[in-house]
């Protein structure tokens, strides 16, 4: 496929929750969005809030996000396709369902968890993917069967959080040697990560750390996994991993399987390489499992041939999802039904901007904390110093002399 060849001219709404940290659905929708728009396609991207850091990456792409505050009308005539994140849509588009007609886009719904806890990542809205679907996509096969208690849609297919391009153009030729460089990449680096790496720093081996919370919080790119010959991570990262010929170590707050070979492959494939239904580990075994086990890691990474790979490449991965994908036969919606889904979609855009004020009051007061807790420390420095107690001593028959002329007034 030319880059330019199946996408260019056509019209894509992709709709995702929010846009704010650099994690989960926002890097699928940068990066499908940004995929898109570089084949010649043009994108429009919607979601119930919109901050930075994340909304920066869209802007420096150039991709066009709406928020509900723009009061913006949507139609289905505008688009050729409409792909979903948590069945996301905009209230006056599905207005728009109410009247029959001859053409649709097809829908394409993504599902990207299989928790629980995470209910946006399921049908949650009765029957609206089940009406609207042309296809539904699921990130992993354990992400498919944990939709199946609500109900497949008739057509279904994988979406495996497929790296951009530039991965693949960037790969090496054969995995390190030898590990002297690790990038540990996480939001939550579990207790014996931390601890694991400490040792390996000991034994000489420079480690870093990317994500939020950490000394970097930016995008992986190409460029950056050039820099160190072996990761620490799950989910996306893995693919990334994969498209670099990078050797990766499966392992975060859920656990892992340590370092990916042939034995592991496709468990964790089945589970989108989150670590999840594994026992967690001492820091002291994760230590000597990177130094004993890299080896075996760089002959799976450099076994890999081309066609393991394409369920990672978005350009193969697109090709063959939109080339398959047909618009359905929708008429006319009940009005009482849209109603109801538009009640659902704003509870749920009213969700997703309380949750970010609530952030960023939880953000504020946290800030509040540590300016007091750094004003205190300075002030215990102030007071066990030598020179304040010996200038407290000389002042105190002066505070005694005006203790006593208090009184006597």
């Amino acid at each position: 496929m030319t880059k330019n060849s199946l996408f260019s001219g056509k019209r894509f709404l992709i709709t995702q929750p929010m846009i704010r940290g650099l994690n989960g659905s926002t890097m699928v929708t940068l990066e499908l969005a940004s995929f898109l728009k570089s084949c010649g396609a043009k994108v429009v991207v919607y979601t119930n809030i919109a901050l930075d850091p994340a909304l920066s990456l869209f802007k420096k792409a150039e991709i066009r996000v709406i928020t509900p505050q723009e009061k913006m009308e949507f139609s289905v005539n505008d688009f050729d396709y409409i792909w979903v994140h948590s069945l996301t849509l905009p209230r006056s588009l599905l207005d728009d369902l109410k009247i029959e007609r001859k053409k649709n886009p097809p829908f394409i719904f993504l599902h990207m968890s299989a928790l629980d806890q995470i209910p946006d990542e399921h049908p949650w809205i009765y029957q609206l993917e089940e009406k609207l679907s042309s296809l539904s996509l699921y990130i992993s096969d354990g992400t498919l069967t944990a939709n199946e208690k609500y109900g497949l849609p008739k057509k279904v297919g994988f979406y495996r959080n497929p790296a951009p391009v530039e991965f693949a153009e960037a790969a090496r030729k054969e995995a390190p040697a030898e590990l002297k460089r690790l990038l540990v990449v996480s939001n939550h680096p579990p207790k014996e990560v931390l601890e694991a790496t400490e040792m390996l720093e000991k034994r000489g081996v420079v480690v870093d750390k990317l994500g939020e919370g950490q000394a970097k919080y930016s995008l992986v790119t190409p460029e950056l996994l050039k820099k160190y010959d072996a990761v620490i991570t799950i989910g996306k990262t893995v693919q990334y991993c994969l498209m670099t010929n990078t050797p990766v170590y499966i392992y975060d707050h859920f656990g892992g399987e340590g370092w990916l070979t042939p034995k592991n492959y496709d468990r964790t494939k089945s589970f989108n390489f989150s670590g999840r239904f594994t026992s967690n580990k001492p820091g002291a075994e994760i230590a000597e499992d990177l130094i004993n086990g890299f080896s075996d890691a760089v002959a799976f990474q450099n076994s890999l041939s081309l066609e393991q790979k394409e369920d990672f490449m978005i350009d193969r991965v697109l090709e063959k999802i939109l080339t398959q994908v047909e618009p359905r036969k929708l008429g006319a919606f009940d009005s009482e039904y849209i109603e109801t889904v538009k009640a659902a979609e704003l509870c749920s855009e009213l969700r997703f901007i309380a949750s970010e004020e609530l952030g960023d009051l939880r953000d504020n007061t946290f800030d509040v904390r540590e300016r007091c807790n750094y004003y205190k420390n300075e002030l215990e420095k102030v007071t066990s110093a030598k020179s304040y107690r010996i200038f407290n001593t000389l002042l105190k028959p002066y505070k005694k002399l005006r203790s006593l002329g208090r009184k006597q007034a």
